[in-house]
């Protein structure tokens, strides 16, 4: 890669990033507040796009896929990191929804 990128429409940390084919997806994260963003982007044109975001607020998260869904991993419930909590979410991006995840809840 060489030259400037596009630049992400959401600037933040403690994101959750996966890649599924061509496709980067930055989910969640803060920037002075919470966040349940989903911007995706194409590496081949790049450009960004938003799809459907979270049910929740959350930074300091961790995103993994399995059979093309994307599962977003816990995280905190503050701007300082603090409290933490247990809810797990997917994400179809196929659908460009969020969907049930069986299981996905750690209490479960």
């Amino acid at each position: 890669m060489s030259g400037n990128k596009a630049s992400m429409p959401t600037a933040r940390r403690g994101f959750g990033i996966v890649l599924i084919g061509q496709s980067i997806y930055v989910i969640g994260g803060g920037n002075g507040s919470l966040l349940s963003t989903n911007e995706v982007y194409d590496i081949a044109s790049d450009t960004w796009s938003t799809k459907a975001g979270m049910p929740t607020l959350r930074q300091y998260t961790m995103a993994a896929t399995l059979n093309g869904i994307i599962y977003v991993i816990g995280g905190a419930t503050s701007n300082s990191g603090a409290t933490n909590f247990t809810t797990n979410e997917a994400y179809n991006p196929a659908l460009n929804a969020c969907i049930p995840a069986r299981y996905a809840d750690s209490k479960k």
